[in-house]
């Protein structure tokens, strides 16, 4: 479950832009055991004011993979938006990408990722996101589906 939050509220009482999503990136898992098929997904914990999301407080676990399909997707939807990058695998070494150091870098790149995508007026919106942040594994994978990404 996600720790209290206290919102950032603006003059006219509502919480701010930028507190209406809070997300965090815990919680790495690592799965399968083969270095071609093993995979790290972390838990994304969600709290939010936006009455559109189907709860106030929810996670879901997600995968590189997932975080780069939300950045196409962004990108798609909105061309004239600067869409933030995701973090670069910095390590030519395949099985140094299960390394607890590169899991904490890439964790707190998708952390940061994640709160600029919540910070930014436009892509907040954004259905994709939503999805992403709400749908259990394999309703995401028939969306994905759907839109060409694996």
């Amino acid at each position: 479950k996600p720790s209290p939050v206290s919102w950032d509220m603006s003059a006219d009482g509502q919480p701010s832009s930028e507190a209406a999503l809070l997300i965090t990136v815990s919680d790495p898992e690592k799965h399968g055991t083969s270095i071609t098929a093993a995979f790290v997904d972390y838990k994304l914990s969600t709290v939010t004011q936006l009455s559109r999301y189907a709860a106030k407080e929810f996670f879901v676990r997600r995968r590189y993979r997932d975080f780069v399909w939300l950045r196409d997707r962004l990108c798609h939807a909105f061309p004239g938006c600067v869409v933030p990058p995701l973090p670069t695998v910095d390590s030519p070494l395949k099985d140094d990408r299960f390394s607890p150091n590169f899991i904490e870098r890439r964790q707190a790149g998708l952390q940061l990722f994640l709160r600029r995508v919540a910070g930014h007026e436009r892509l907040r919106e954004s259905s994709d996101l939503q999805t992403f942040l709400e749908a259990k594994v394999w309703e995401l994978q028939t969306v994905k589906n759907a839109t060409g990404s694996s």
